[in-house]
Order: C-alpha cells, then structure tokens, then sequence
C-alpha cells in the first residue's frame, strides 16, 4: 500500500534519527474529521515543521552518542531544574 510504503521510506531516512526532539519533523499517521460550525466536514492531517530545520544524525554518530550517554535526545528537553527553550515550529492541516 502507497501508506505503508511511505512510512517505510521515511523510517529508513535521515529524519529516522533526529538529532533532538527540538529538530524532529512530525506528522500524524491518523486522519481526523473537523466540522465547522455550519455542520460542513473536512478529513485533516496535522504535520509539525520545526523552525530550527530538520537534522539527524548518520549512524556512526549516533553509535558513539547512545554508547556515552542513551538519553542524548532527551538532553534538550525540559526538566524541573534545568527549564529548555520551548521548541518553535510551525503547524499544518494538510
């Protein structure tokens, strides 16, 4: 199916591997039905597009961060003691 095999291209990329969650590009796999106040209905998709750009990281790189320290995505995420930028980005219905 063209679904499957699009998401099968996409894991096998270079987006596979991001380099933090803050320079991840996102999509939703589920197609949702929005209705307006005049009882129209459209079927919508929401994709993420991270203003930082998209980067990922090549495997030998990545084999070298998860080997010194396995939670190196979460290290931009926010903790309680060390607050992070919220991450920009700019959302879509497609």
């Amino acid at each position: 199916m063209p679904k499957s095999t699009h998401m099968i291209m996409w894991i096998m990329s270079d987006h596979a591997i991001p380099r933090s969650y803050q320079m991840m590009e996102c999509f939703g796999v589920h197609s949702f039905r929005l209705v307006n106040a005049q009882g129209a209905s459209r079927f919508v998709k929401f994709h993420w597009k991270p203003l930082a750009g998209v980067h990922g990281l090549a495997w030998d790189e990545a084999q070298k961060l998860a080997g010194k320290d396995p939670t190196f995505t979460a290290a931009t995420s926010p903790t309680p003691s060390t607050p992070a930028p919220f991450p920009s980005g700019s959302s879509a219905c497609r």
